[in-house]
């Protein structure tokens, strides 16, 4: 069974993106009328694709790795009128790229030379961004990026040094970007960040209130023990 955009309307599909095969879309979002996915017609590799629902219009954005090897499109997110998104066009490796609709380029070389930065876990919140990725030197971390060469930057390095603090799952909740991460001296834990300057993510209080209610000596151990005391005598 081929797997393959049927645009539909009244009663029948207006294209197939590959004649034979299955074409494989994913990654759908939408930017005003159009939309863009991943998608492979069968002469190229998997590279990004947009339809405004008829045949005439599902096109290829650009071939982004030459050929027919694929630029392994993902993670793409809407910021303002532009896609951001994660290719690899050969060269580069897995980096962050960006689309207008009209062609694809990269934002940053994030990890120099031919090395994956392989940006995951792409989400928009406020003018930016916010990703994980690595450098080289600090490891998978806390990046973001508005479009631009210049302001894709590294936000904080949670795992000091080299190490990986591999943020991920993503969520924004009453103006709050939310992600795990593995801290420097924490472990995995939930983190929280505002986006501001200067004010880069800490771990959440209740996360940190826990964890020192497991660990004898602290000072929330000692309420906790307090609190459960009391508990199990009024009872």
């Amino acid at each position: 069974m081929y797997r393959s955009v049927l645009v539909f309307t009244a009663a029948a599909f207006a294209t197939l993106i590959h004649p034979t095969d299955s074409s494989y879309p994913f990654g759908f979002v939408h930017i005003g009328t159009t939309i863009y996915f991943s998608a492979t017609d069968g002469s190229k590799g998997e590279d990004l694709w947009k339809s405004d629902g008829t045949s005439t219009e599902t096109v290829p954005v650009k071939d982004t790795f030459t050929g027919a090897s694929s630029s392994s499109f993902s993670e793409a997110v809407v910021l303002g009128a532009t896609i951001i998104l994660h290719a690899n066009d050969g060269p580069e490796g897995h980096e962050l790229w960006k689309s207008d609709g009209s062609g694809t380029v990269t934002v940053k070389n994030i990890r120099a030379g031919s090395g994956n930065s392989s940006p995951t876990g792409m989400t928009a919140y406020g003018s930016y961004v916010y990703f994980s990725a690595n450098d080289g030197s600090s490891g998978f971390e806390l990046w973001r990026s508005d479009g631009t060469m210049t302001v894709t930057t590294l936000f904080q390095d949670i795992g000091s040094g080299s190490a990986n603090s591999n943020p991920h799952d993503f969520v924004v909740y009453n103006g709050t970007l939310y992600s795990a991460a593995r801290g420097t001296s924490v472990g995995e834990e939930l983190f929280k960040s505002d986006g501001r300057e200067g004010r880069p993510g800490a771990m959440c209080a209740a996360c940190r209130d826990l964890r020192q209610r497991e660990t004898p000596g602290t000072r929330e151990y000692r309420r906790f023990i307090r609190r459960r005391s009391a508990t199990t005598l009024s009872t």
